[in-house]
């Protein structure tokens, strides 16, 4: 049974920097309100001078757009925490075969 310190450490590192992506993808979700605002403003904006149609065509492709941008957020932020979940059992496992390990040199 091996020292699983530098694999720990590593791991912790790991979920520190997945923690702050995780944060700023998180916060991103205030962004997608502003820039809804900014679209509906701008479409509103264009309405003195558009056709309906293409206000209508406008404010189509905004939504859509600020739908994606959500939706990606979304999985960005899904996958973010699923691979955080993933790193914390693992470094659980190895937390304990680490104890087990040194517990064990302890004993001799």
């Amino acid at each position: 049974m091996p020292c699983y310190c530098n694999d720990i450490s590593r791991i912790n590192k790991d979920i520190q920097t997945l923690n702050n992506m995780l944060s700023k993808v998180n916060s991103m979700s205030g962004r997608d309100t502003t820039q809804t605002s900014i679209h509906r403003s701008l479409s509103g904006n264009a309405a003195g001078s558009s056709r309906p149609a293409n206000i209508n065509n406008l404010t189509e492709k905004t939504s859509k757009l600020n739908d994606k941008t959500a939706a990606t957020r979304a999985n960005m932020s899904s996958r973010i925490s699923s691979e955080l979940s993933s790193l914390r059992t693992r470094l659980s496992n190895l937390q304990n075969a680490d104890r087990r390990y040194h517990e064990s040199l302890q004993t001799r």
